[in-house]
């Protein structure tokens, strides 16, 4: 997790002297006037924003407005403010009334920015429910019911953000309507599927078009479009203004490839193992996921670690028991090894964010031996997995990963080892 947290790349890449801020490849001159505004959203704004602060020199630092919204971790203490930005904690991964507050309160700075001042936009995963701003075509109860219907849809967040994106003023480019875009620097940490921008966290500073009978074909393909609307009634949406995307300064600053590289070469540090990684991004329905795994079994050599990872998608049916999509996984691939008799094979996937879904755990690791385990002492495993119930499993059985909050997130990393 070093080499994609914001401290390891912002140290690199963000430098002060006296009155010229550098980002990367762009250089900023302050000459009068100009103040920095330092807006974040996602669930490592509050990391990314405090380290880019601390690369500040004083002249910067008295220049400094923003604002930062992040995951509310209820649990966990959260501070206020850093430095003199507010901090607002809000809803993940379903929006609620929190989601439209924050909205508010994003608008409300944008409205002070002025045409000289620049504007430095954090974005990391988690963005897309912890701030909105529905267009008039959509109730705030009908766009909550939206939100909790797509999370167990099936769908993957390629298909979930542009449905997200059609019904907001802030999504999709919205909030390019109150900025400069030449004034604006986008550093996103992505946590999607070919690091797309029109993804990363539903793209508030990335135009998008909206499709009407994309984001139709999409809902009844998750089979909630009868649910909220009928094909009679159902509402246009209105696209950001043009904007050629050559002449936006947005920089994905880290990703599930840089993260997989440095857990590459720090297991090449162990001669007696073969490491391979994959260049795959696996996502789909985990049943998808644990075939690939299986099928790769068959000719994969003793003492290999395959490196992967992606975002596997659960579609739920009924009331669920506990875990995430990442324990789901690790239990749906454990009882697969199980059934073909693989032995000396363990399995290991992890939310990279620290919190898979809405528990305060990563994910698990195990091999068929647990489910072996659980069979002896005359529990079902297979029980568990179908109710939607895998932290239980490893809570009684052994394997659940805890690492707390990391800052940063770029989707979820396996490890694949045969011994």
């Amino acid at each position: 997790m070093q080499a994609v947290s914001p401290a390891e790349v912002f140290s690199r890449n963000v430098f002060c002297s006296e009155n010229n801020l550098t980002i990367y490849e762009h250089s900023l001159l302050a000459q009068d006037k100009e103040r920095l505004f330092l807006l974040g959203v996602g669930k490592a704004s509050v990391e990314m924003a405090g380290v880019f602060i601390s690369r500040l020199n004083s002249f910067w630092q008295k220049r400094l407005h923003g604002l930062l919204i992040a995951k509310d971790l209820e649990s966990v203490s959260q501070p206020y403010f850093l430095a003199n930005l507010p901090i607002f904690y809000s809803a993940h991964p379903e929006a609620d009334t929190r989601s439209l507050l924050a909205g508010e309160k994003m608008l409300e700075i944008l409205r002070q920015v002025n045409s000289s001042d620049f504007v430095v936009f954090l974005l990391s995963g988690g963005a897309s429910s912890l701030m909105e701003k529905p267009l008039p075509i959509i109730s705030s109860e009908k766009l909550f019911q939206l939100y909790h219907l797509l999370v167990p849809s099936g769908l993957k967040i390629s298909e979930i953000n542009p449905i997200r994106q059609y019904f907001s003023q802030i999504k999709g480019g919205g909030l390019l309507n109150f900025l400069n875009p030449s004034k604006l620097f986008t550093l996103a940490i992505s946590d999607v599927e070919g690091d797309y921008p029109e993804y990363i966290g539903s793209a508030p500073t990335w135009p998008v078009k909206k499709e009407k009978d994309k984001v139709i074909q999409l809902l009844q393909k998750a089979g909630i479009f009868f649910e909220l609307f009928s094909t009679e009634s159902f509402p246009e949406s209105v696209s950001p203004e043009f904007i050629e995307k050559e002449k936006l300064n947005y920089r994905i600053i880290a990703s599930l490839a840089l993260a997989q590289e440095a857990a590459f070469a720090r297991a090449k540090e162990n001669n007696w193992l073969k490491v391979l990684k994959n260049k795959h991004f696996l996502s789909g329905d985990s049943s998808e996921i644990t075939a690939y795994y299986l099928d790769f079994l068959q000719t994969m050599p003793g003492q290999t670690l395959l490196i992967s990872g992606g975002e596997p998608t659960v579609k739920i049916c009924g009331t669920p028991g506990k875990g995430g999509r990442n324990t789901h996984l690790v239990l749906e691939v454990l009882l697969a090894l199980y059934r073909e008799n693989f032995e000396n094979v363990f399995f290991f996937s992890a939310a990279t964010d620290g919190n898979d879904g809405n528990t305060s755990f990563s994910g698990a690791w195990g091999s068929s031996a647990v489910i072996r385990e659980c069979l002896r002492t005359g529990d079902n495993p297979e029980t568990y997995w179908q109710n939607y119930d895998s932290q239980s499993f490893f809570a009684k059985y052994g394997g659940l990963v805890q690492t707390g909050n990391t800052g940063t997130n770029v989707n979820d990393l396996h490890f694949f080892l045969r011994l």
